[in-house]
């Protein structure tokens, strides 16, 4: 649970119209694979994790095989 201080941190915080509207026709996307190939929209820091992780895990795993077929032939 939160404190009230900790809910409050934003009190008093005001913005302009501009800064509120810098995503403005944005949208927040949750997607693992990337599959939208948006160049507008923003991916979730969760969907650029799990791509990266999968891209390194794809990229260990395909050189490990070409490290062994050399290795073993």
């Amino acid at each position: 649970t939160s404190t009230a201080a900790e809910l409050n941190i934003l009190d008093g915080v005001t913005s302009t119209a501009a800064e509120l509207n810098i995503l403005d026709g944005k949208s927040f996307v949750d997607e693992d694979d990337m599959s939208s190939n948006s160049a507008t929209a923003i991916a979730s820091q969760q969907s650029v994790k799990k791509y990266v992780d999968d891209s390194v895990a794809s990229a260990a795993s395909k050189g490990f095989a070409i490290a062994a077929a050399i290795v073993f032939g």
